[in-house]
């Protein structure tokens, strides 16, 4: 949807959206006309086709992008939430409230993951393109001698 969103020039408003609404608890499988509902009520886009809308989706799940490359990680940190309340665990919604699941994934993730990412080497790129520029630091095994 966001997909759509953004290319067909909808201004779709996503934020606020309440995932449980079109997630099933159990299983985590999405119902895509109640997230379909559920962002155009939240857009108060109540004129679009929600059948239309339904077959775009399905359309663009079925060409070969990774879907991966279009979700937003804020979203991901919901479902993972909502997730881990029943399908992947029993914790009570306070113990895994987004944001602190947010900050507790930032605090795990290790910089040498990054340096494996496309958007990591895309930098490089542009560095390299657009000297004297930085973005990233040069030497990044300092980090670890100076701890």
């Amino acid at each position: 949807m966001l997909w759509i969103s953004k290319y067909d020039e909808l201004n779709l408003t996503f934020e606020g959206i309440t995932f449980s609404k079109f997630i099933d608890e159990q299983t985590l499988q999405i119902d895509e006309l109640k997230l379909i509902q559920e962002i155009k009520n939240k857009s108060q886009a109540f004129s679009l086709d929600e059948k239309n809308l339904q077959k775009r989706l399905k359309s663009l799940k079925s060409k070969n992008h990774d879907p991966w490359q279009i979700c937003c990680g804020h979203h991901l940190v919901e479902i993972l939430s909502f997730g881990l309340r029943k399908a992947l665990g029993s914790n009570k919604a306070a113990d895994v409230e987004p944001n602190s699941l947010e900050r507790s994934l930032r605090l795990a993730y290790e910089e040498i993951y990054f340096h494996q990412t496309q958007l990591y080497l895309d930098i490089r790129i542009w560095e390299s393109r657009n000297q004297p520029f930085r973005v990233l630091r040069n030497d990044t095994t300092k980090i670890f001698r100076d701890k």
